[in-house]
């Protein structure tokens, strides 16, 4: 018996022991007892069941420690071979380490140490950059101290500059043109001189020649002579085509000033009269074009003059109505937008673009759009979110949409306005989109007066709910078939009789019609001239080629002198080329540096500051922007120097990885099969301990019916029924008293502990029990 086995017996014993059974010589469950047996007292139920539990229990203990033995040889087989492979795999990863240490290190040095010059060197730049910043700061504020300008002072200075460049642009371009003028009559002079001259000494040098040769090249000097007195005839013909092309640019020139005065005249009428039929309760705005043609005024090339306005109506003295978020509702939403959309629209018609309208869908659109930021940026600085805006195209089906923003906070609580505080304020606004967007690139005015998307002629507006980030407005693509556009001024009276300056603009046009038929035809005449030109000076050229390729007997070979003065005339093309050249580009600079001093004039107009306040705040705001530029740079150097690192360390092990893996799958696979072992030996003992306790309950349930093992445990009775239905007393069997084994038990005091004595001396009483020998049956 093996050692396992013996502790599994011994085990048992003392179990049964325990119980107050004494363990016999077992027989199996279908043979008869022998008549020693049967002479003995029958044993009770108890012992009947605790010698069966006795017998579960070594069998399961022998189970489990077989189990565990088998185990134990499973598991110090698959440690052998698992600790073989990761030696293995130790020893691989070792060298493999070793081979990269060097490559590693050389590399993880070069990238720190190159982050560490960038470091540096973003850190003297950012230096110097705040030095520099601070310094323009400082001369800026002191400068502003004693600049206040306003924005129509402003707005003089810059016309007095723009009028000024014009002129001197105007100046530059007649010298430039005298100049190019001046240089080809020298080179047409030169060069025809020339020519005769060439032409005198190769008459002169031909004469000597035999009377056949001479013969040939007098008739032949006769055609080049011919040639350039064709080429001089086009030359002039060309000189007069010149001054014919200039003629006629003058006359449309002069056309179409005339026709932009007409234009001017009727859109001046038109916006009059739009102006008398406007509610009395809008604001006149003039627009300068500054001069320019209708399509640069809508390309944006304006000025807009807001005159002096305040809402002094007094129906608008009303105080507006503001619904539960804090946003305009009602008739006051409409009357609102429809005021905005009015004043935008006075500006719209004069520079050409097309007028906006109003429905309650571009009004919803608003007012769902202001809501959004507010819910999604609640008490954040106003800002664009690209992705509200996909919402709300897809929630209002629009194929475009802009937002602008009013960012400055001045609105402040909305709610506590009247009708004429919010159009004063809307007003005042509107002077800061469309004159004071220079540091958003004019994308506020373009996009609200049409300049950008003219297509986008819907308008909305409404409050941020928060109430203190101002409005939002939107103008938007759509089709709102859903409900009728709301009037605005203008669009509901009859178009006034402007049969007279139509005609004058027609009359225009025609004389304008007129003049550029006629630059056309001059042009055209000119491009004939031009090619004729090119024809007569190739057959001139083709006549010399001739001249100078004729043979020994009939062409002149050219003297000394004449060489000479061909080389004159080459190098006066050459001369007269680089003459032009050096003029166009003495002009294009002379022309940079005035479009740079204009500009360099007018960039001291539109910085000099409004208040000095404003300008502190942008100055701490550059301040603060070259240090975030800054924070993010270094931010940069140090993740692309983590970055390149981790690059290297994978670059590295990538190469190792592949040849590691199947040490590594073997590994995982020993592991695998272990658990699963594991998992196979646990199920066999569970499945032996479920039987066991099966049996169990059948037996208790056959020797124990539940009003025998009541009476028992309760403690009433003094004796106890059997499975054969004997009556057994408790105080008659083998000199052992129920209180004498009592009290060798644990005494808890209740009817649970009397219950378990009692069991006990009955077990030792009935003396020898049946157990069954699981495994050999």
């Amino acid at each position: 018996m093996s050692k396992t086995k013996k502790i599994l017996t011994t085990t048992a014993a003392v179990a049964a022991a325990t119980t107050g059974a004494m363990v016999a010589t077992t027989v199996h469950a279908d043979m008869t007892a022998t008549s020693a047996q049967a002479d003995q007292p029958a044993v009770s139920a108890q012992d009947q069941l605790n010698n069966l539990q006795a017998q579960h229990r070594q069998a399961e203990n022998q189970l489990a420690s077989a189990n565990a033995q088998e185990m134990a040889s499973a598991t110090t087989d698959t440690n052998q071979q698992v600790a073989k492979l990761e030696d293995q795999l130790k020893d691989n990863q070792a060298s493999q380490a070793a081979e990269d240490a060097s490559k590693l290190a050389a590399g993880t040095k070069a990238i720190n140490h190159q982050a560490s010059e960038a470091t540096a060197k973003e850190n003297a730049a950012y230096a110097d950059a705040v030095k520099s910043q601070e310094a323009a700061n400082q001369q800026a504020l002191a400068e502003a101290t004693k600049n206040i300008y306003t924005p129509a002072q402003k707005q003089q200075l810059e016309n007095a500059k723009t009028s000024q460049y014009k002129q001197d642009q105007a100046k530059l371009d007649q010298a430039h043109q005298t100049k190019l003028n001046s240089l080809k009559a020298d080179h047409d002079q030169q060069a025809t001189k020339l020519n005769d001259q060439i032409k005198a000494h190769q008459t002169a040098e031909q004469n000597v020649k035999d009377q056949a040769a001479a013969q040939a090249s007098a008739k032949l000097d006769a055609q080049i002579k011919d040639a350039n007195t064709t080429v001089a005839d086009l030359n002039k013909a060309i000189n007069n085509d010149n001054n014919a092309v200039e003629a006629a640019q003058d006359s449309l020139n002069q056309a179409n000033s005339d026709v932009q005065i007409a234009q001017s005249n009727l859109d001046n009428a038109k916006k009059q009269s739009s102006q008398r039929s406007s509610q009395q309760s809008l604001p006149e705005i003039d627009v300068d074009t500054l001069g320019q043609s209708p399509e640069d005024v809508r390309n944006g090339a304006f000025v807009v003059n807001f005159m002096r306005w305040s809402d002094t109506d007094p129906v608008d003295q009303r105080k507006a109505t503001f619904d539960a978020n804090g946003q305009l509702t009602g008739q006051d939403a409409i009357e609102i937008n429809t005021f905005a959309a009015n004043v935008l629209n006075e500006i719209r018609q004069q520079i050409g673009t097309p007028l906006l309208h109003v429905s309650q869908k571009s009004i919803d659109l608003a007012t769902t759009g202001a809501k959004l930021n507010s819910d999604q940026y609640p008490g954040v600085a106003l800002g664009h979110d690209d992705n509200l805006l996909y919402q709300l195209e897809n929630q209002f089906e629009l194929n475009g949409i802009t937002e602008c923003a009013i960012d400055d906070g001045t609105y402040g609580d909305p709610s506590s306005y009247s009708i004429a505080d919010l159009k004063n304020k809307i007003y005042e606004q509107l002077t800061d989109f469309i004159n004071k967007d220079g540091d958003s690139n004019n994308g506020h005015r373009d996009f609200l007066l049409g300049v950008k998307h003219p297509d986008f002629t819907y308008f909305g507006m409404n409050f941020d709910p928060n109430g203190t980030n101002g409005a939002r407005w939107y103008t938007a693509q759509m089709i709102d078939e859903s409900q009728t556009d709301y009037p605005l001024a203008g669009q509901s009276t009859p178009a006034p009789d402007l049969t007279a300056l139509t005609t004058a603009l027609s009359q225009a046009q025609s004389r304008q019609s007129a003049a550029q038929n006629a630059l056309d035809s001059a042009k055209s005449k000119l491009s004939y001239d031009q090619d004729l030109l090119t024809k007569a000076q190739a057959k001139l050229n083709d006549l010399n080629n001739q001249k100078n390729n004729q043979s020994d007997d009939s062409k002149t070979t050219d003297s000394p002198a004449v060489k000479a003065l061909k080389k004159q005339l080459a190098e006066l093309e050459s001369s007269y080329a680089a003459n032009v050249k050096d003029e166009n580009d003495a002009y294009n600079k002379q022309k940079g540096d005035l479009d740079a001093k204009y500009q360099k004039e007018l960039d001291p107009i539109k910085a000099y500051p409004e208040n000095a306040d404003q300008l502190k705040q942008e100055q701490a705001q550059k301040l603060a922007q070259l240090k975030k530029d800054h924070e993010a740079k270094l931010a940069q150097i140090k993740a692309d120097a983590a970055q390149q690192i981790a690059t290297l360390k994978q670059q590295l092990a990538d190469p190792h990885n592949d040849g590691n893996q199947p040490i590594v799958d073997k590994i995982n696979a020993l592991k695998a099969a272990l658990a699963a072992k594991q998992d196979q030996l646990n199920q066999k003992l569970a499945d032996l301990k479920a039987n066991d306790a099966a049996e169990y309950n059948v037996l208790r349930d056959q020797l124990l019916p539940k009003q025998a093992v009541a009476s028992v445990v309760s403690g009433v009775n003094s004796s106890y029924l059997t499975a054969a239905g004997q009556v057994v007393s408790l105080a008659t069997k083998s000199g052992h008293s129920a209180s004498s084994e009592a009290a060798a038990l644990p005494q808890t005091g209740n009817n649970s502990s009397i219950a378990a004595a009692i069991l006990g001396a009955a077990s030792i009483m009935f003396g020898f029990g049946l157990m069954k020998k699981r495994g050999q049956d």
